[in-house]
C-alpha cells in the first residue's frame, strides 16, 4: 500500500546531530574492550536485533515540495528503525518483528506463533503516512500567477489491521482464513484546478483539494489440498468498502463579480463477494494440465453531489446543490485452461485459453435543488447496461537445443464484443453502441551467451489493438461517442552483460518503442456524420541505460548507472492549431553511483549520488495552460558503521538535497540537510 518515491527512501537515513557527538564519545570509551571482545564472539550468529534511530532534516525554501519528493516530514523523527525477535519453544516459535517511525508516522508490527504440525496465528497492524502539495498551477509573467494557500503540506494516512490463521496439519488440506481492516484518511492535491480572475485579469490556477475517508473490510479463506498426481486449490473472498470523500476548489470569473467554492462529495459503497477453484494436473514428467475458475459478484450504492457558495458583487452567498444517487450491480465469470508440454527434451510448448463475461448493471438519478437532501423529482436519470464477453488464446513456445542460446517466442489474441445501453427513462431517449474488439500482441526473443562472462538478450514485440463501434441514437440528450479506435505498437530491446575482469561488470541496455494511434468520430449528436480516420498521435521513445560495477579491492567497490530518456508525441492536430504546442517531448536523464570503503574489520563508510534532469518545458500561457517540466535535483548521502562488539554497531549518516523546478518561477525549489545516528544490537 505504500506510495514510494521514485528513488531512496529517507525513512532508513534518519538521525541527530546532537545525539552524534554523544554516541561518539560513547563509542571511543567503549572502544579498547570492544576490540578484544570481537574476536572471542566473531563466530557467533544473532538472530534477533534492534535498531534505534534518531535525526532530523533542515529545509530551506519550499518545505512541502521537499516533503512531498522525499515522502518525509522535513523535520525530527526517531524511534525503532528495525525489530525482530524469535524465540524457539518445543512446541513452535513465537516471533516478533516491525518498526515505529516517530514524527514519520511509519509504524508496523507483527507478532505470530507457529505451533509445530499443527499451524499458525498471526497477526498485525501497519500505518504509514504519505505527503502531498498545496501548490496549484502556475502562470508565468501573469501577477498573482501563483496559489498555494498558506503553503501548507497535505497528509494522508494509510493503515491496516489484521489477523490471520493457518491450519497445516500433515495429510488434510492446508487452510488459511484471514481478516484485514484498512482505512486512508487524510487530504491530497487534487487534479481539480480553478481558474482565479481578479480585476478583470487571470491570477492563477487555485488547487483543488481531495478530502478522503475511506474504510475496506475484507475476509478471505483459501484452502489447498493434494490428491494423487492433482494439486486443487479453492478460494472465497468478502469485502466490504465505505468511502465518503469530498474534492473542492474555487473558481472566479473575468468580470471578478462572481467567486464559487465547488464542493463534491462522493459517497461510495460497495459489498463484494469472489469465489475462485484451481487445479493442476501432473501427468508426467513431460505434461501438466491446469485449469482455474473464479466469480465476481458487486453491489454498490453511489450517493453524494455538488454543492457550492457563490459570491454575488452583492455580498450575497447563494448555495447550490446538485445532489447525485444511484446504485449498481456487477457480475464476471472468469475461465482459463493452460496445457504445459515439454515433448521433446529441448522443447516447451504452452498453448491456453481464457474466456470472460461481465454484466454490468447501473441506475443514476440527478436532483437540481436548494435544498441538502434528495427530494421532489429528479432532473435527470441514467440507466445503463453493459454485456462484455472476451475470448482470448495464448500460445508459447521456447527451444534450448542449439548451444549457448535460449529462444522464445509467444502470441496473445484477444477477440470481444461488448453491448452497451444508456437509457434516459424519463423522456425515452436512449444511445446503444455494439463494440467489436480485437487484440493482438506478439513477441520474440534470444538469449546468447558467446563465451564465459559475456550475454546478449534481444527482443521484439509487437501489439495491434482495434475498437469499431456501430452507434444507434434516439433523442439528443447524449453525447456522441468514438466510432474507431485504433493503436499499433513496436517495441525492441537488447541487453549485453558483460564481466570484462573478474572484478569489472557492464550491464548496456537499449528500448526503442514506437506507438501510432487512430481515431475516428461522430461530428454530430445524432451518430451519422462521421470523420474520415485520423492519425492522431505518434509517440516514439528512446530509452538507453549504462550501468557498471567495479570492486576494485577487497576493501572497495564503485557502482554507476546512467539513464537516457527521448520520448516525442506529434499529433496532426498541432497541424490545425500550432499556436498551442500540442506536440511534445518528455526527455530526461538521470545518474546515480555509490561506493563504499571498509576502514578496518568493525568501520565501513559508503556514500551515494543521484542527479535527474528533465527540459521539457513549454510556456504556452498565451493560450491555455503551460506544461511538461523544467527540473533538476540532487541527493548526495553518506554514512559511517563502528562495530563497537559483534552485538552492538553505531552509525552516523548525512544527507543533502536539492530541488529546482523553473516550470513554477523557482518557487517550489528547496535545499535540504539531513543528519542522523542510529544504534544496533543484536542478540
Amino acid at each position: 500500500m505504500k506510495n514510494t518515491p521514485r528513488h531512496a527512501s529517507l525513512s532508513h537515513w534518519s538521525i541527530c546531530l546532537a545525539t552524534y557527538a554523544v554516541c561518539a564519545g560513547c563509542c571511543a570509551y567503549a572502544g579498547a574492550p570492544a576490540v578484544e571482545s570481537a574476536t572471542e564472539e566473531e563466530a557467533e550468529e544473532f538472530a534477533n536485533w534492534v535498531d534505534l534511530t534518531v535525526g532530523g532534516f533542515d529545509v530551506k525554501g519550499k518545505d512541502s515540495a521537499f516533503q512531498r519528493r522525499w515522502n518525509n516530514n522535513g523535520d525530527f523523527f526517531g524511534g525503532v528503525e528495525s525489530m525482530r525477535y524469535e524465540k524457539a519453544f518445543d512446541n513452535g516459535t513465537f516471533l516478533l518483528d516491525g518498526h515505529a517511525l516517530f514524527g514519520l508516522e511509519d509504524y508496523d508490527i507483527t507478532l505470530g506463533y507457529d505451533l509445530n504440525d499443527v499451524g499458525y496465528l498471526r497477526g498485525g497492524y501497519r500505518e504509514f503516512r504519505t505527503w502531498y502539495d498545496t501548490a496549484g498551477g502556475y502562470l508565468p509573467g501573469v501577477p498573482g500567477g501563483w496559489r498555494s494557500p498558506n503553503d501548507q503540506s497535505l497528509e494522508l494516512d494509510r493503515g491496516e489491521l489484521w489477523i490471520e490463521a493457518g491450519l497445516r496439519m500433515p495429510d488434510i488440506p492446508e487452510i488459511t482464513l484471514r481478516y484485514a481492516h484498512q482505512w486512508r484518511d487524510g487530504e491530497k492535491d487534487s487534479t481539480i484546478w480553478g481558474d482565479v480572475y481578479s480585476a478583470g485579469l487571470r491570477r492563477g490556477i487555485y488547487p483543488g483539494l481531495y478530502d478522503i475517508d475511506e474504510t475496506r473490510d475484507i475476509v478471505t479463506l483459501d484452502a489447498t489440498h493434494t490428491l494423487g498426481n492433482t494439486d486443487l486449490g479453492l478460494g472465497l473472498r468478502y469485502e466490504s468498502v465505505r468511502n465518503d470523500n469530498n474534492r473542492s476548489t474555487v473558481t472566479g470569473d473575468a468580470t471578478d463579480t462572481v467567486f464559487t467554492r465547488l464542493s463534491q462529495r462522493e459517497v461510495y459503497e460497495y459489498d463484494l463477494f469472489g469465489g475462485h477453484i484451481t487445479s493442476e494436473t501432473r501427468f508426467n514428467d513431460r505434461m501438466l494440465l491446469s485449469f482455474g475458475y473464479a466469480l465476481t459478484t458487486m453491489d454498490t450504492d453511489v450517493d453524494g453531489g455538488q454543492r457550492g457558495n457563490t459570491a454575488i458583487a452583492t455580498g450575497v452567498f447563494t448555495p447550490v446543490y446538485q445532489l447525485l444517487t444511484g446504485s449498481g450491480d456487477f457480475v464476471q465469470n472468469t475461465a482459463n485452461l493452460n496445457f504445459w508440454w515439454n515433448p521433446i527434451d529441448d522443447l516447451v510448448v504452452v498453448p491456453s485459453i481464457r474466456a470472460d463475461w461481465e454484466e454490468i448493471d447501473m441506475r443514476a438519478s440527478r436532483f437540481n435543488t436548494a435544498a441538502a437532501a434528495n427530494t421532489g423529482t429528479p432532473s435527470s436519470i441514467r440507466t445503463n447496461s453493459d454485456d462484455l464477453q472476451d475470448f482470448s488464446e495464448s500460445l508459447e513456445v521456447r527451444y534450448t537445443g542449439i548451444s549457448d542460446l535460449v529462444l522464445y517466442a509467444k502470441g496473445d489474441w484477444t477477440q470481444g464484443d461488448a453491448d452497451r445501453w444508456l437509457r434516459n427513462p424519463v423522456n425515452g431517449q436512449f444511445r446503444y453502441s455494439e463494440t467489436d474488439i480485437e487484440d493482438a500482441t506478439y513477441s520474440v526473443g534470444a538469449n546468447w551467451y558467446p563465451v564465459s562472462g559475456l550475454s546478449f538478450a534481444a527482443q521484439y514485440y509487437y501489439r495491434t489493438f482495434e475498437e469499431d463501434y456501430d452507434v444507434r441514437l434516439q433523442g439528443t440528450d447524449f453525447d456522441a461517442q468514438l466510432d474507431y479506435h485504433a493503436a499499433d505498437t513496436n517495441d525492441f530491446n537488447i541487453r549485453m552483460t558483460w564481466r570484462a575482469m573478474p572484478n569489472l561488470t557492464f550491464v548496456t541496455r537499449y528500448d526503442y518503442q514506437q506507438t501510432d494511434i487512430e481515431n475516428r468520430a461522430f461530428t454530430d449528436a445524432a451518430a451519422t456524420v462521421v470523420t474520415r480516420t485520423a492519425d492522431s498521435a505518434d509517440i516514439e521513445s528512446n530509452i538507453i541505460s549504462q550501468s557498471a560495477t567495479w570492486n576494485a579491492t577487497e576493501r572497495f567497490y564503485l557502482q554507476g548507472s546512467v539513464h537516457w530518456i527521448s520520448s516525442e508525441t506529434t499529433t496532426p492536430a498541432n497541424n490545425f492549431q500550432p499556436n498551442y504546442h500540442v506536440n511534445w517531448d518528455n526527455d530526461y536523464w538521470s545518474t546515480a553511483l555509490s561506493a563504499g570503503y571498509v576502514i578496518n574489520k568493525n568501520t565501513d563508510i559508503k556514500a551515494s549520488y543521484y542527479y535527474f534532469k528533465a527540459d521539457n518545458y513549454v510556456n504556452n500561457t498565451a493560450q491555455t495552460v503551460p506544461y511538461g517540466i523544467m527540473s533538476e535535483e540532487h541527493a548526495f548521502t553518506i554514512a559511517l558503521t563502528q562495530w563497537v562488539t559483534p552485538r552492538i554497531a553505531w552509525n552516523v549518516r548525512y544527507g543533502f538535497f536539492k530541488g529546482e523546478d523553473d516550470a513554477y518561477g523557482g518557487l517550489n525549489d528547496y535545499d535540504a540537510h539531513m543528519v542522523s545516528t542510529g544504534l544496533q544490537v543484536r542478540f
